[in-house]
């Protein structure tokens, strides 16, 4: 009997469903019909039908992976954003009824977050209309304007269906911008050519630096050698330059007499004839 009564309670566990405090719970009867009436928190049999889960909770919705086209036709390369939204607990089983169930969203424990799939589609489409106002170099400077812009789109577009009432966005954020290709490998190309004309310039100037030094020393050079030459030349005319001439005739002689000289022509290094 024991025995009998713990594999029934198992079965009855088993056979449950437990609506967590923050969850609307709706019975969902076995021919399909979901019922209006809310489940009370706690564990509800699934034996016949089925309990359908609900998040009444403020939920936070990732979009990922989006290419808005800017103002100047360039579709960015990656823009991520997130946002918050939360639905009014009593409007559930209106929304859920009332509604395709594409509009919906169902987490991995099977747990269904109301209207997710529909507001995300408004917070794509406000934030396409929003960068479309920007050219892509600014999206990033200005994403606090392109937020506003964005809130209040998906605020409007809300209460045109009719929803403010029940449905609210809350904060909305951008995770990640970045710019289209395009712009980056044009901006690093720029980059190179700027940095290889700094090289070019640079080397240049040392060349010219380099050639510079080579003819300062040059004329250096020369300006030392021509004053030394007028210093020599101004010393010799001080103490006799023909004695000095003479006596450097006299270094350079090897010796040999001429054979012949003339009437009154002079003894070389000894001066004329009879003086």
């Amino acid at each position: 009997m024991r025995v009998v009564t713990l594999v029934a309670v198992a079965l009855a566990l088993t056979a449950c469903t437990r609506v967590e405090t923050g969850e609307v719970g709706l019975r969902k009867t076995f021919n399909g019909t979901v019922e209006r009436e809310p489940l009370g928190v706690g564990f509800h049999q699934t034996l016949i039908g089925d309990v359908l889960v609900f998040s009444g909770k403020e939920v936070l919705v990732p979009v990922k992976d989006l290419h808005p086209v800017t103002n100047d036709k360039l579709p960015m390369e990656d823009v991520d954003v997130q946002f918050t939204y939360k639905v009014n607990p009593a409007a559930i089983p209106e929304l859920y009824t009332h509604y395709s169930t594409s509009y919906h969203a169902q987490g991995a424990n099977g747990e269904i977050f109301i209207m997710q799939t529909f507001i995300e589609q408004f917070v794509r489409s406000a934030l396409a209309d929003a960068i479309a106002q920007y050219k892509a170099l600014d999206v990033n400077d200005k994403r606090a304007e392109i937020v506003g812009l964005i809130q209040t789109d998906v605020t409007a577009k809300i209460k045109r269906e009719g929803l403010d009432k029940d449905v609210s966005v809350g904060q909305i954020v951008f995770t990640n911008v970045s710019i289209p290709r395009v712009i980056v490998e044009s901006t690093a190309k720029v980059v190179t050519a700027q940095n290889e004309l700094r090289a070019a310039s640079f080397t240049a100037d040392q060349a010219r630096i380099a050639a510079k030094g080579t003819a300062d020393a040059q004329v250096t050079r020369a300006e030392g050698e021509a004053k030394a030459i007028a210093a020599q030349a101004q010393t010799i005319n001080a103490q006799g330059g023909a004695s000095y001439l003479q006596l450097e005739a006299i270094r350079k002689w090897n010796g040999t007499m001429p054979t012949y000289l003339g009437s009154g022509a002079p003894i070389p290094f000894i001066g004329p004839v009879g003086k």
